[in-house]
């Protein structure tokens, strides 16, 4: 347990929870895992001989080594803010620039979304939307009387700002998805995963 200005925090399932409500903490913790998890994706590139395949080879190790060290129980963090999914993307671009050594990417001062663009990769602040939409619908599943569902009626009959649902709602308008909870109840998991799937690629891709 870390007590730092009053603001006492604690590691609970791998993630650090702070009595402030903020996540820098966790944040940083993650971005440091991240780090690590990028040497350790160069050094596998570097061993193999893939040839036409190393951006294939690059697309699985991001998403099974880098996204799942610094991006786990991403579903249902609170308090994420501008600053700290700025912090987590620094640490993407880094494994951009390190992985992929064209003049555009290498430079330090390329924008961020360049890098997405040029590299053909979702940013981090999409991913965080798609994960939370997709574990409203899970939550949305459940059984009325399961602790997760008491939880979801709660923040809705009571919501306060920066809460969770309060969140989720904003990723729901940012990725241009309609359909209220109730509808979205409705989907099969495969469905609504497809439909998220959908408005990421589209919302990621479009202009900045």
């Amino acid at each position: 347990m870390l007590v730092t200005h009053l603001n006492i925090s604690w590691k609970y399932l791998g993630d650090f929870l702070q009595s402030n409500g903020k996540c820098d903490i966790n944040i940083k913790d993650k971005a440091g895992k991240g780090l690590a998890a990028i040497n350790q994706i160069s050094q596998m590139l570097a061993d193999l001989c893939l040839g036409p395949y190393m951006y294939e080879a690059f697309s699985v190790l991001r998403g099974s080594l880098f996204l799942s060290s610094i991006l786990a129980n991403s579903e249902a963090w609170v308090g994420v803010s501008k600053k700290n999914i700025s912090d987590l993307e620094a640490a993407d671009a880094q494994l951009l620039r390190t992985i992929f050594k064209s003049d555009l990417t290498k430079h330090a001062k390329t924008p961020k979304e360049l890098l997405y663009l040029e590299t053909g990769t979702i940013p981090i602040r999409f991913i965080l939307m798609s994960r939370r939409c997709n574990f409203l619908w899970y939550i949305l599943s459940q059984n009325e009387d399961s602790l997760l569902s008491r939880f979801l009626q709660a923040q809705c009959d009571s919501p306060t700002r920066g809460d969770w649902v309060s969140t989720v709602r904003q990723d729901l308008n940012n990725l241009g998805i309609k359909e209220d909870f109730n509808q979205i109840r409705c989907y099969t998991k495969e469905t609504f995963k497809e439909l998220v799937k959908k408005h990421v690629k589209t919302s990621a891709s479009a202009p900045v």
